[in-house]
C-alpha cells in the first residue's frame, strides 16, 4: 500500500518492496541493455536512474529467464 514519506516535504510516494526468489546468478546491467528483448525497458528511456520501473510481462519473463529462475 503507498503512503506518503512524512520526512519529507515533497510529495513522494513511498512503497515496500521484498523479493521473492533469489536469482541464480547475477544479471549484468550491460548483459539487459544489450538483450533485443529489452530494448525497449522504459527504465533505459528515462533521463536519471530510478530504482523501480514498470516492466511489461515480456521483460519481465526474459529477466526471469536471464537469472536462471522460471518466471511462472
Amino acid at each position: 500500500e503507498p503512503y506518503q514519506n512524512p520526512e519529507l516535504e515533497q510529495k513522494n510516494l513511498v512503497i515496500k518492496l521484498r523479493g521473492v526468489a533469489r536469482f541464480k546468478r547475477v544479471v549484468p546491467l550491460a548483459e539487459l541493455k544489450a538483450n533485443p528483448l529489452l530494448k525497449q525497458m522504459k527504465l533505459f528511456k528515462m533521463f536519471r536512474p530510478i530504482a523501480v520501473s514498470p516492466l511489461t510481462s515480456a521483460e519481465y519473463q526474459e529477466i526471469y529467464r536471464l537469472g536462471g529462475l522460471n518466471s511462472e
